[in-house]
């Protein structure tokens, strides 16, 4: 992987790791040109120093409704990332297959990160699940 600026007209759409709340998405969000080339996709995080599990404690503090993440480990909520791919052209949604048709939730992440719905994939991850889980063991 190479930190590479790529000068494509990408907009005022952001790439980044996002969590769904249910009713708001909660996340980073940097420019596709702070992100790392890997490959053909431009990934949010050079490493693995940031990531869901490493950035939860600091971005559910941004949640609007405290109460319903309040006592969530990473794992507790859908969560997924938006990348760019330099060939399509196009920003990439991940996230779970519970979650990748809801128009809620499709309309919260483009809204959060500014995405075009014309330049914009969705694709189901079986990475990325709601873990219902004992928060005091999952971390």
């Amino acid at each position: 992987m190479i930190n590479v600026k790529l000068n494509a007209d990408r907009g005022d759409s952001y790439i980044g790791i996002w969590w769904w709340t249910g009713t708001e998405i909660i996340g980073t969000r940097i420019s596709p040109d702070d992100g790392v080339l890997d490959r053909n996709i431009i990934q949010p995080t050079p490493d693995i120093t940031k990531n869901h599990f490493t950035e939860w404690d600091r971005i559910k503090a941004t949640a609007k409704n405290q109460e319903e993440v309040k006592n969530k480990s990473y794992k507790g909520l859908e969560r997924g990332r938006v990348l760019y791919d330099t060939m399509t052209m196009c920003f990439i949604v991940t996230c779970s297959t519970a979650i990748f048709k809801d128009d809620n939730f499709r309309r919260a992440v483009i809204d959060f990160y500014n995405l075009q719905p014309g330049s914009t994939d969705f694709s189901a991850n079986p990475h990325y699940y709601e873990y219902d889980e004992n928060p005091a063991l999952a971390q």
